[in-house]
């Protein structure tokens, strides 16, 4: 049942994340929410569907190695959220792409070092430490969109948004749904970090 209900739940929030980033000049707080939808609550949400079965997936071998998973989710989160530090080629060349898909797997990646069934650290401190510094990118990037004075998204830059929000404004609400979108990495390395340490104190009790 609960497999059923976290799978319906990625569907939902795939579908709803997909239709919303059809029209992406509408808000930079409605893209960026589908953006982190796509990225942060469906791929766990998919893994917990997907149980122990997901250890099984075809090649494992770099599906679930953590440099592997560090690596595209951190680099896909700065140049996703910072297209200004890409020539103007490579950035049009990284939005023609299906945005939408690779948030989706980098997101699936980094989470199934979370799943008990499919991590690879198996040390608790090991791995509240990656997943800290797996989830620094995105939250240096959420501060920067709320913090900047002037519009990072081009795009967005002479265009009044949703609510009729002016675009700065705009930009500094989705620097909040990115930090928001966050806390659940926080949250499980915060949760193994409480069990490394719990295991190193009754390892030194015995």
């Amino acid at each position: 049942m609960l497999r059923l209900a976290a799978l319906s739940g990625a569907l939902a929030a795939t579908g709803g994340a997909l239709w919303e980033l059809s029209s992406t000049l509408a808000s930079m707080v409605s893209y960026t929410a589908a953006l982190m939808a796509l990225n942060q609550i469906a791929p766990p949400l998919f893994l917990l569907a997907a149980g122990a079965s997901a250890r099984r997936a075809p090649a494992s071998s770099w599906l679930y190695d953590p440099l592997v998973a560090l690596t595209v989710f951190g680099g896909l989160s700065i140049l996703v959220s910072m297209p200004q530090i890409l020539s103007r080629g490579l950035a049009n060349a990284l939005f023609s792409l299906p945005i939408g898909g690779l948030e989706l797997l980098s997101g699936l990646l980094l989470w199934a070092q979370v799943m008990p069934w499919t991590r690879h650290i198996r040390n608790d401190l090991w791995l509240a430490a990656y997943l800290t510094l797996a989830n620094l990118p995105m939250m240096v990037v959420a501060v920067i969109w709320m913090t900047a004075g002037n519009v990072l998204y081009a795009p967005y830059l002479n265009l009044i948004c949703l609510w009729n929000l002016p675009p700065l404004d705009d930009q500094h609400y989705a620097g909040f749904v990115m930090l928001a979108a966050g806390f659940p990495l926080q949250v499980m390395a915060l949760w193994y970090l409480v069990e490394g340490l719990h295991a190193a104190h009754r390892k030194s009790a015995n």
